[in-house]
């Protein structure tokens, strides 16, 4: 009988450590996953931010050559991509972070329009100039 009784308080007591260590962990485990989250945030950010200053670029070459200059190249954007803009002189890819639109724009001195893709992955990107300033289209 006396057996049985060490043998129940050692089980109880080894749960208790391990309960005890599962508290500890569990703070630790949480912040590892915000640090994770707030980095695919940052590398999706860094994506889009690349993908809307080589288009930026690519408007400002063509726009400097004039009609009929034209220039393709295959840009890769995020996955968290929400939306796309490309009007006036702004082109901007519309982020969803914590289920807000979070815009990453390139400013330009000239009027652009066309479309570009809402879709994640790499696109092949068409600049044209066009006779007031440039347009901006996805190539299929």
């Amino acid at each position: 009988m006396q057996k049985l009784k060490k043998n129940g308080q050692a089980a109880t007591e080894y749960l208790i450590v391990i309960a005890i260590s599962l508290l500890l962990l569990t703070p630790i485990m949480l912040v590892g996953n915000n640090a994770l989250v707030d980095l695919k945030h940052t590398s999706e950010n860094v994506i889009a931010q690349d993908a809307v200053n080589q288009i930026k670029e690519m408007s400002q070459i063509v726009y400097a050559q004039g009609s009929p200059a034209k220039m393709t190249k295959k840009v890769k954007f995020p996955r968290n991509i929400m939306g796309t803009n490309v009007s006036h002189q702004t082109i901007i890819i519309t982020l969803n972070y914590k289920s807000l639109p979070n815009d990453i724009p390139a400013m330009v001195d000239f009027n652009v329009t066309g479309s570009l893709p809402t879709t994640s992955g790499t696109h092949k990107i068409c600049v044209e100039a066009i006779d007031y300033g440039v347009n901006i289209t996805e190539v299929t």
